[in-house]
Formats: C-alpha cells, sequence, structure tokens
C-alpha cells in the first residue's frame, strides 16, 4: 500500500512541475480555459460577457478551487488532481501497462503529448471516456455510465452527442439498460439548460455554441504527415477489431473520438487522439508487464524526457524570466514584453479599452487588471456567433470612448489554418485615431463629435 502512495505521490510532484515551470511552450489554449472558469467565479456571465464556445462543464468543474482564490497556480493545482484521477484508472483498466501512457505524457518531441498534460475541456473529454472504459469494465451502474456519457455533452457537444448514441447502442437489446442510459444521460443536459436560463444566457449559447461554429470550418488544417498517421493507426486498429473476439465498446468510443482530430489536424489533437488511441489498444492487448522495476524505469524515462527538452530548449529558457502578477504569480515572459506590459498597464488604467491579440495575452492583461471579460477575447473563426465579423464590427461601432490596442505581432501572413480574425483590427486601424505606440502595440481611439 505505502509503495501505491509513493507512486502517485511522485506523479503529482511531476505533473504539478511540468505544467507550472516546465513545458510552457505546450500550454496553448491553458489561460483561455482558466479565464472562463475565472470569469465564472468573479461574476462574469457565460456566452454573454465571454465568448466560450463549448458548454460549461468544465469551466464549472475547474472553477471549485478558484471560487477561495483566483490564482493560476491553483487552477494548475486543479489539474495536477485530475491528472493523478486519470493515472489512477489507467492503473486500473491497464495495470502495470498503465506506465505507458503515463510515460508518454511526459515526450515533449516527435509527438509531443506534453500537450494533454495541460487543463481544459480537450482534457476534461478524453479523462471523461477513460472514466467511462473504466466503468464499462468493471460492470458499473447503467445509471453511471448514462450520468457520465451525459456530462460528455455538456463538455464538448459536438462530440458528446455520439459519445452519448454509443453508449445506449451497445445495450440496445437490454431495454432496461437503455432505459437507465437514456434517463440519466439527459439528466445533465436538463441542468445544464436550468443553468442557462438562470444566468438568462440561452439564445447567447444557442447563438456561440450551435449557429456560430460553421464558420470553424474555415480554419481547416490538414497536414498530410499527420493525417498518414492517423490513417495508418485506424487501420492497425480494425484489423486488431477483427481479431479480437470480444469487441468491447473501447473500440466505439475510439472512433467517436475521431471527431477530435476534425477540421484541425495539428500536433496538438494529433497528440490527444494518439493518446487515448494508445489506452485503447493497449486496453485491448493481451500485453502483460510484471517487471516490479518498471516504476522505477518509468521515473528514469520521464527525467531523460524532461531533461531532453531543457536541453534542446536552453536557448528558450534563456530568453524568458519569471514574473508575479495579480492571480499569475508565476508567470514567463521576455525582458521586452514585461516592459511594454508594465507601460500598457499605466496607459490603460482606468480606461475603457478592448485588446486585439493572441488569447492567451487578452486573458492575462485582464486577469491581472482585476477586468470584466468581454467579447472579443478570443478573435478567431467560429468564436463570434451568428453574425460573424460583421455583428463584431457593428458592436464596435456602437462603443463609446474605447482605446483599441492591436498587437501588430498577430497576423496570419504565411500561416496554415490561421484562426485569428485580421478583418477586425485592420478595420479599427483604418477608422480610428492612433493616439499612443508601445513597441509592437498600438493604441487606438474611437473620438467622436465634441470630444477633446
Amino acid at each position: 500500500m505505502k509503495k501505491e502512495y509513493l507512486k502517485y505521490i511522485f506523479l503529482a510532484i511531476y505533473y504539478f512541475i511540468c505544467i507550472t515551470f516546465i513545458y510552457i511552450a505546450f500550454r496553448l489554449d491553458t489561460y483561455p480555459n482558466y479565464g472562463f472558469s475565472y470569469g465564472i467565479v468573479t461574476g462574469n456571465i457565460p456566452y454573454k460577457d465571454f465568448n466560450q464556445i463549448v458548454p460549461l462543464f468544465s469551466s464549472f468543474l475547474y472553477s471549485i478551487l478558484l471560487i477561495f482564490n483566483h490564482s493560476i497556480i491553483v487552477y494548475y493545482f486543479e489539474q495536477t488532481i485530475l491528472l493523478l484521477l486519470m493515472s489512477y484508472l489507467l492503473f486500473k483498466i491497464l495495470d502495470e501497462k498503465a506506465w505507458i501512457p503515463i510515460v508518454l505524457l511526459f515526450l515533449p518531441i516527435i509527438i509531443p503529448f506534453a500537450y494533454v498534460l495541460f487543463p481544459g475541456y480537450n482534457f476534461i473529454l478524453l479523462l471523461e471516456l477513460i472514466l467511462l472504459i473504466y466503468l464499462n469494465h468493471f460492470n458499473k451502474s447503467d445509471k453511471l455510465i448514462g450520468l457520465v456519457s451525459g456530462i460528455t455533452i455538456i463538455t464538448k457537444h459536438n462530440i458528446g452527442i455520439f459519445i452519448l448514441i454509443v453508449s445506449i447502442l451497445y445495450v440496445i437489446k437490454y431495454k432496461k439498460k437503455v432505459l437507465n442510459r437514456l434517463l440519466y444521460g439527459l439528466l445533465p443536459i436538463l441542468v445544464f439548460f436550468i443553468i442557462l436560463l438562470l444566468y438568462g444566457n440561452y439564445y447567447e449559447f444557442i447563438d456561440l455554441c450551435i449557429l456560430g461554429t460553421s464558420d470553424f470550418m474555415k480554419n481547416l488544417l490538414i497536414d498530410k504527415w499527420k493525417l498518414s498517421l492517423v490513417l495508418i493507426s485506424i487501420v492497425i486498429m480494425i484489423i486488431k477489431y477483427i481479431k479480437d473476439k470480444n469487441k468491447n465498446i473501447s473500440y466505439y468510443y475510439l472512433l467517436v473520438y475521431l471527431l477530435i482530430i476534425f477540421p484541425i489536424i495539428d500536433e496538438y489533437h494529433l497528440a490527444l487522439y494518439l493518446m487515448f488511441y494508445i489506452v485503447v489498444y493497449l486496453y485491448n492487448s493481451k500485453l502483460k508487464i510484471k517487471n516490479k522495476r518498471i516504476p522505477i524505469i518509468s521515473f528514469i524515462i520521464i527525467n531523460i524526457f524532461i531533461c531532453s527538452w531543457i536541453l534542446l530548449s536552453n536557448t528558450h529558457f534563456n530568453r524568458i524570466k519569471i514574473y508575479s502578477y495579480n492571480n499569475y504569480e508565476i508567470t514567463f515572459m521576455e525582458k521586452k514584453e514585461k516592459k511594454n506590459i508594465d507601460e500598457l498597464n499605466k496607459y490603460i488604467k482606468n480606461k475603457k479599452y478592448i485588446l486585439f491579440s493572441d488569447p492567451n495575452m487578452v486573458i492575462f492583461l485582464r486577469v491581472i487588471n482585476n477586468d470584466k471579460l468581454n467579447k472579443y477575447i478570443i478573435l478567431f473563426n467560429g468564436n463570434l456567433g451568428s453574425k460573424g465579423i460583421k455583428g463584431v464590427l457593428k458592436e464596435i461601432e456602437k462603443n463609446n470612448n474605447t482605446y483599441y490596442i492591436v498587437d501588430t505581432r498577430i497576423n496570419c501572413k504565411g500561416k496554415k489554418g490561421c484562426q485569428y480574425i485580421e478583418e477586425v483590427p485592420k478595420y479599427v486601424m483604418k477608422n480610428y485615431e492612433l493616439v499612443k505606440e508601445i513597441d509592437y502595440y498600438k493604441i487606438y481611439y474611437n473620438k467622436r463629435k465634441g470630444e477633446i
């Protein structure tokens, strides 16, 4: 028993250190996802005050401890707990084979599974699928399986709906099982819509998460070698499925999970898909690991990955330093960026402003200043609702006494599958008065008649 505790203590330390200090280059949507949870606990109304395009389960889940402290370190601590839960489930369904996906989580190169370490709705969906395999493996209550299947819908609705369908169709011969999975699967959805009614943002949810996501197809990105890797993995799994006499539900969950790479097949989504693929493959494999030294070997391999990444990223780490801001007690940036942000903060203090930049920077600036979130935090295709760019420009035209900060570093020139909508900042730069420049930050003001 002591060895079991020791294993999880070591994993907790490694998870927390990696997501807080080391693999910062892999954080991707960490700040926006943190911002959604931060927005909820600070009184912002989802879909009205900020443009989240997935249901609220993951944001509410991550907001639990943020109620007591808004620090992003608390957010990382929550993710550490969830990673430990995932590890526990993996050991339960894979035994010592679980070390294979756990070790791969720390891989930063070739296929950078390190992306999977970071918090957000995509990670929560992966965790829920592993939980569903666990529940089916140990023949847990159909009510519980239905409930978790329903939760996947309020985590990421475009995939979750198919997960619930698979959970029901798998037991279609048993009326009682079907009824239990269906009724308890609908329960989370009912609760979610009650929450929307209480918030008064039912229409905004429909607009952002359903009507407006057609623009998301503009982000289409198909990398040929990544697509080839996906196709090869599918062929291998089909062969394995045909040979397998016990065709359990994990195969069907994996089939549904293919949607995670659509329409963007990049390193991040590939890592998510392949991580679950490896779990399903090992779950259906007859491979057994009996070597008692496997935990020690695993930690050695993990250390090799981490040390290799630090050495390979030496120039990157030399450029950045650790700084502390409100709610971001540990943040990494270059000296130049630190200077620009401090000067920018000084200028916009007590002013109404909107920043057009990378979502990570937009969230960062608003959170460190305790500012309310807005609809421009993610200026990406598919994140603006059914009215799209025209709707945003109309809202901008209605704004008064507003300063617009354009981060001129952000552009789509020469970038495949770029999601950033350049038309909005270009409109501001063309139609409003430039009042100040702070290096690559240009600040504009929508001056009206009679204003000085």
